[in-house]
């Protein structure tokens, strides 16, 4: 578990799905380089929720937010 942090999770964006007050998939949003780059990474949802397309709508979520910072 603990190698799953790292130390560009201090300064990232972190989103939540949630389905009925259950958090059910994440992602994370990342500054490369200059201000106008961004990465999305570490997507996941629960294996009981993928027909839902939660992965789709958290890294949609995350482009609009890096469009919005751009």
């Amino acid at each position: 578990f603990e190698e799953e942090f790292d130390s560009a999770d201090e300064t990232a964006l972190h989103a939540l799905i949630y389905v009925d007050g259950k958090a059910v998939g994440c992602a994370r949003l990342l500054k490369y380089g200059d201000d106008k780059a961004y990465i999305i990474g570490r997507i996941a949802d629960l294996k009981e929720y993928r027909m839902l397309h939660l992965g789709s709508d958290i890294a949609n979520a995350m482009i609009e937010k890096a469009k919005e910072n751009m």
